[in-house]
């Protein structure tokens, strides 16, 4: 719910529009489930070779929009979920041209570490 557009421009992000939870009438509550069970984890493998050539696609394709003017050296702000692709790419930036990148992901994982300074 929290990037529903209403109008209000969002450049980072941190930028938020509303209230950070929904509401609800506790009237509509039928249960509420506790438990100590750990959330499961994937193990996160360093990328693979069809990881890094797709990364290396990806970082060309940006490269190209920079130099024919759609895009700046800053990029927009770039959004991934996870996995090796999505790990490669963001192991890829920090040895690309591009500077002050902004960046979210639903999650870090090792493989993406270094890359950690750059994301907001």
């Amino acid at each position: 719910m929290h990037d529903i557009y209403y109008g209000t421009r969002l450049t980072h992000p941190s930028d938020r529009i509303g209230i950070p939870y929904l509401t609800c009438d506790p009237d509509k509550i039928v249960a509420i489930v506790e438990t100590n069970q750990p959330d499961r984890n994937t193990t996160s493998t360093p990328p693979d070779e069809t990881s890094r050539l797709i990364a290396g696609h990806m970082i060309g394709f940006l490269q190209h929009e920079v130099k024919k003017g759609g895009l700046s050296n800053t990029l927009l702000l770039l959004q991934s979920g996870v996995g090796n692709v999505a790990n490669a790419v963001f192991a890829s930036l920090k040895d690309s041209p591009f500077e002050n990148l902004t960046a979210t992901r639903k999650c870090f994982r090792t493989a993406c570490s270094t890359c950690s300074p750059m994301a907001s």
